[in-house]
């Protein structure tokens, strides 16, 4: 006999986490058995990616307008 391995992906939501639920429950009736479980960050959101940005250009202008007319252009 022959093992079978599946591997199965849902998104880091509410909703994927019940949907992973509601499939490994399924799937333990059907029979299978869950060897293990692993949850891996997807990225950074857009809104934490927007932040940070607004906070990187902020600084590289202050930046310039300090360094520009200190020591000429770059």
């Amino acid at each position: 006999m022959t093992k079978e391995y599946k591997t199965l992906s849902f998104s880091d939501t509410p909703f994927g986490r019940k949907e992973m639920s509601d499939t490994i429950d399924q799937l333990a009736k059907e029979g299978w058995e869950l060897k293990s479980k692993t949850v891996s960050d997807q990225g950074w959101s857009f809104f934490k990616t927007l932040i940070f940005g607004v906070i990187f250009l902020k600084t590289l202008i202050v930046l310039q307008n300090i360094l520009i007319p200190r020591f000429g252009s770059l």
